[in-house]
């Protein structure tokens, strides 16, 4: 059961449904079950998630980590997971090792210039297929890249640009879903770098990140 919960001292009307102000009746809406991959898709409803006007509840527990609430609602529909190895599912490879889906959140504050956001990768061995950013605004841009180790493992320059898989890559307003049809491989402390310049919107605000890695083991 998926519950939105409107936490502002304004009303919200989204997905024809009216959300009154916080505390009052009518400030909550469980979604049907039927209809959780239309919401899940909604631009308007995972920008609201993103920036804190509805919370979201699974089987009455609040899910306070904004991440968290959105792969929860994304991750509730099936046309999400379909053909996807699930969290704690396993693809056996033909070489006999295992395929396991790791999805890592980040977050920054932008305002007015470019902001680097960086993963050093954890895993000894692991495969990319994708980038979801959440908070966008139009007119915002973002490079992709993958950087060499601090050590200089590949190339013998710490962070030395690998490969840049994303070039003045414009988001998509709210939700941007950077998806490949083919993973590309990584391994413990090469560098995942999202070079993020913002529309200049005259106020801080954050951008969130998801990652979405697959270890193999």
């Amino acid at each position: 059961m998926i519950v939105l919960t409107n936490t502002t001292p304004n009303e919200i009307i989204v997905m024809e449904r009216l959300f009154r102000e916080s505390g009052e009746n009518d400030d909550s809406y469980e979604i049907p079950v039927l209809r959780i991959p239309e919401w899940a898709n909604s631009s308007a409803i995972l920008s609201y998630i993103a920036d804190g006007s509805l919370s979201l509840s699974l089987n009455q527990t609040v899910i306070s980590d904004v991440n968290r609430a959105i792969n929860t609602l994304k991750g509730i529909g099936p046309k999400q997971v379909e053909n996807l190895p699930q969290a704690f599912a396993a693809k056996t490879l033909p070489n006999g090792k295992k395929l396991f889906r790791r999805v890592i959140g980040m977050s920054t504050s932008v305002n007015d210039s470019e902001v680097t956001v960086n993963h050093t990768v954890t895993y000894a061995n692991c495969k990319i297929t994708g980038v979801e950013v959440i908070g966008a605004v139009l007119g915002d841009s973002c490079k992709f890249q993958v950087r060499d180790t601090a050590a200089g493992t590949l190339t013998t320059v710490p962070f030395f640009l690998l490969n840049e898989f994303g070039t003045g890559v414009f988001m998509a307003k709210d939700f941007h879903d950077f998806y490949s049809e083919y993973d590309a491989d990584l391994f413990v402390g090469l560098v995942v770098r999202m070079l993020y310049t913002p529309k200049d919107t005259g106020a801080a605000r954050d951008v969130y990140f998801n990652l979405i890695l697959h270890e193999v083991v």
